[in-house]
C-alpha cells in the first residue's frame, strides 16, 4: 500500500461555527445563524480551500491532522470547536463527508508562538491500495 499526503494552510485564527450562533427573526420565525465574524472565518476560509486544492473531492477515506497555530494565549477556542470549523470548510471541497466513513481518523494539535501569524495547517493522509 501506498500513502498520498495533501497539505493545505488557512490563514487566519479559526472560528467556532458551532458555538457562535446568534438567534434572529426571519419572517416571524426564530432561526439560529452563524455569527458575522464565524460567517466572515468561513467564507474566506473556503476561498482559500477551493484556491488551493485542484481537482474533485478525496475519493477514498483520508486520515486527517489539524494544527493550529495561535500567536497568543488570548482566549483560545475550544479544540472541538476548532475541529468542526475546519472539517466544515473542508467538507464538498477536499473531502466529500466529514463522516467516519470519510475520516478514519484525525488528530488535532496546536501551539502558541507569540509573533506567528494565526493559521490552520490541515495535513491528509490517503492510504491508497
Amino acid at each position: 500500500m501506498s500513502r498520498r499526503e495533501h497539505r493545505l494552510t488557512i490563514p487566519g485564527r479559526p472560528k467556532s461555527t458551532k458555538n457562535s450562533r446568534q438567534v434572529v427573526k426571519v419572517r416571524g420565525k426564530v432561526k439560529t445563524v452563524m455569527s458575522g465574524a464565524a460567517c466572515d472565518w468561513m467564507a474566506r476560509a473556503r476561498a482559500e480551500v477551493r484556491r488551493a486544492w485542484r481537482g474533485r473531492p478525496l475519493q477514498t477515506p483520508a486520515h486527517i491532522h489539524i494544527h493550529a497555530v495561535f500567536s497568543n494565549r488570548r482566549s483560545l477556542p475550544d479544540g472541538d470547536n476548532t475541529v468542526n470549523g475546519v472539517l466544515d470548510a473542508i467538507k464538498g471541497i477536499v473531502v466529500i463527508d466529514d463522516s467516519l466513513a470519510w475520516i478514519p481518523s484525525f488528530a488535532f494539535s496546536h501551539e502558541v508562538t507569540p509573533g506567528a501569524q494565526d493559521c490552520v495547517h490541515v495535513i491528509l493522509t490517503q492510504v491508497l491500495p
